[in-house]
């Protein structure tokens, strides 16, 4: 499967009144890791939409196993674990200095934008996610 990995400094925007990384942040930080996969492998709003397909989030799940702090330099691995259907199945990981802080399960699907329903995922999209 396909993994990527990009590191990010974490913003004092985002540290909370205990001065680690609020637990609100932590999904913005996937998320963005998530959009550079998602350009890299053609999954982008720009290049799915002439073809009238639209990559959505179906179901995300977060689990913190450590605090961040600011300033520290986090690097998140995204890896692509299912394509199956309509859905894409990738799993995250948030390290800080080797060490595991975040852990996030999302599932996507693929959206027919003409019909409004759920759609198999193009052979040549699916063929470039393995």
């Amino acid at each position: 499967m396909i993994e990527n990995s990009i590191k990010y400094t974490v913003s004092p925007s985002d540290i909370d009144k205990y001065n680690h990384l609020n637990n609100a942040a932590f999904p913005r930080y996937f998320e963005k890791a998530r959009d550079y996969l998602a350009l890299r492998r053609g999954l982008d709003a720009d290049s799915l939409k002439p073809r009238e397909l639209a990559f959505l989030v179906k179901r995300a799940s977060y689990e913190y196993l450590r605090q961040v702090n600011a300033d520290e330099e986090i690097e998140i691995m995204s890896e692509v674990v299912s394509v199956e259907g309509a859905r894409v199945i990738i799993e995250q990981k948030m390290f800080v200095n080797g060490l595991a802080a975040a852990k996030c399960n999302i599932e996507y699907f693929f959206l027919d934008i003409a019909r409004q329903r759920p759609t198999r995922i193009p052979l040549d999209i699916k063929n470039n996610l393995f």
